[in-house]
């Protein structure tokens, strides 16, 4: 056989096995891995932990349950729904984006917004309670003391009149 051929026949195989790598990548980055499962799940023992930092009993148990199901083939939003319809809504790391637990997503953003108003609405109100105040005192003082000034000429001139 020829250099040219069996250099082609290694070309080919070699490239034949990258494609099978990168393929099979693809399944594993599509199923997850069990730390990457286990990073949208809470450990029920009562830690409160995400399970993939979570080295309790129990966290070793749902990883393993994890592993296994990864291992047949589950993608991770499989595994998550199998998680939460077995375990309850409380093993989610995150609340769900629908339903009730929409609220939980919202009320943040919404109080925040209504703070804001409120805040704004009392500052706004502060000031001009100042502004108005701080006038009426400058005409009180600008009144006191033109009334005092104009006063005494007045009552000087009276006098000189009368006199």
């Amino acid at each position: 056989m020829s250099r040219w051929g069996s250099q082609r026949r290694v070309r080919v195989a070699v490239l034949g096995l990258l494609l099978v790598q990168l393929g099979s990548g693809r399944v594993l980055q599509a199923q997850g891995t069990v730390d990457d499962v286990a990073s949208h799940l809470i450990c029920l023992c009562g830690c409160n932990k995400l399970l993939n930092v979570c080295e309790m009993d129990t966290a070793q148990q749902m990883k393993a349950i994890i592993s296994e199901k990864l291992a047949g083939g589950w993608d991770k939003r499989k595994i998550i729904e199998y998680m939460t319809a077995t375990y309850g809504e409380q093993v989610l790391a995150a609340p769900t984006k629908r339903g009730f637990n929409l609220t939980a997503w919202i009320t943040p953003f919404g109080l925040i917004l209504l703070g804001s108003v409120v805040l704004w609405v009392v500052l706004a109100a502060w000031v001009q309670h100042r502004r108005t105040s701080q006038a009426e005192e400058a005409a009180t003082v600008l009144s006191e003391d033109l009334e005092s000034r104009y006063g005494t000429m007045l009552e000087s001139e009276l006098r000189d009149f009368d006199g």
